[in-house]
């Protein structure tokens, strides 16, 4: 079976039509190339495979580099207590051969890890209000808890260290654009 990557299209347009276009598309694992040719005239243009926000970004190279996919083999635990191996695809820079990053990802990882942390937080406050009267072992209960909401919050190290070089680098980017619209004299 062939997956939809993998396809080549010919679209032709019927010859009774007034304008006469051959599209062909083509999709490789790096990238899709949409050809037209009209009368003769013939553009390339590179269409990006992935949207916007999805691109992966290197941290070694600090940028939006290009990359080739590598995939290896990882064990997965199965429903019925056995493992079952998985095919996992990770970007990988050409120029550092270091695995990129996907900012969307990292961004929806912290996300989701803090926002397990706050409603932990806030049961076990709830709970320690609700269901203990104010003492030290109640207090001392919610410290733990708290320091255990903390932890579950920080988890996600890398993820973290991705986003913040990567904000500093989009800074860096806006500040050079704006150096680079002011006129030289």
């Amino acid at each position: 079976m062939r997956t939809p990557c993998m396809q080549n299209y010919l679209v032709l347009s019927m010859a009774n039509q007034p304008e006469r276009e051959i599209a062909i598309f083509f999709q490789s694992w790096q990238r899709r190339v949409r050809m037209s040719v009209m009368d003769d005239i013939e553009t390339i243009t590179d269409e990006p495979e992935e949207p916007e926000g999805e691109e992966p970004w290197c941290l070694t190279c600090r940028g939006y580099t290009d990359y080739r996919r590598k995939w290896s083999t990882v064990s997965r635990a199965d429903t019925d207590g056995g493992t079952y191996s998985d095919v996992v695809e990770t970007p990988h820079c050409i120029d550092c051969v270091q695995p990129m990053h996907k900012i969307g990802t990292c961004r929806n990882l912290v996300w989701a890890m803090n926002s397990l942390a706050c409603a932990t937080w806030t049961i076990a406050l709830l709970t320690t209000l609700t269901l203990f009267d104010l003492s030290a072992g109640s207090v001392l209960g919610f410290a733990l808890s708290s320091v255990l909401c903390l932890g579950i919050s920080r988890v996600p190290a890398k993820s973290r260290k991705v986003l913040r070089a990567w904000k500093r680098w989009k800074q860096e980017e806006a500040l050079k654009e704006l150096m680079d619209q002011i006129p030289k004299q």
